[in-house]
């Protein structure tokens, strides 16, 4: 009985590990001509003492560099050229020439999110994980503010998977599914 399972075990890590190397690409750098819609990442909850973070916390930025590569045309807009999150009261004229001058009237989103530690019930008396949930907005360039477009949820059932990383990856997705529906690869 152990045999079996140590060889489906053993099959099974290394396919994972195969189709993970598999799909591992470098995300595309901002400013080049593959980048066709950009994004940003905004965090609002406990974890910041309700300051509002824009850029992307050290989890999903190691996401992003190893995986963002799944969305070649999706590149990541950072609040400067120093890549670190900064806290913000809200945007101003600064902001909008920084997007202007590197998205250069492409299709920007914000994926605004928020985490928080839930119990979840089992046969012990339960146990702690993350959710997450926030809400997918599009940067209107004649009004200069963000635009709500749909809601989006953490859709990990990990426990030792981040629930922001999760929620990135859900709002990816969205944006590609979004943008492919306004057919801006031609």
């Amino acid at each position: 009985m152990t045999r079996p399972l140590v060889l489906f075990l053993t099959v099974g890590i290394l396919w994972s590990s195969a189709s993970a190397r598999e799909k591992k690409r470098p995300p595309t750098e901002p400013g080049s001509t593959a980048c066709r819609v950009y994004f940003i990442g905004l965090e609002q909850d406990e974890e910041t003492v309700s300051l509002r973070m824009v850029g992307l916390d050290n989890a999903q930025a190691d996401y992003y560099k190893g995986y963002g590569g799944r969305y070649p045309n999706i590149c990541v807009l950072n609040p400067d050229s120093s890549g670190k999150r900064v806290a913000i009261n809200g945007l101003n004229d600064s902001f909008d020439d920084h997007a202007s001058s590197v998205t250069a009237g492409r299709p920007l989103y914000l994926i605004q999110w928020e985490q928080h530690r839930v119990v979840v019930p089992d046969g012990n008396g339960g146990h702690y994980a993350w959710s997450a949930n926030g809400a997918l907005y599009r940067w209107d360039y004649e009004k200069k503010d963000f635009v709500a477009v749909c809601p989006i949820h953490n859709v990990n059932r990990w426990i030792f998977y981040s629930a922001a990383v999760s929620l990135l990856e859900e709002g990816l997705r969205e944006v590609a599914e979004r943008e492919r529906l306004l057919d801006l690869d031609k």
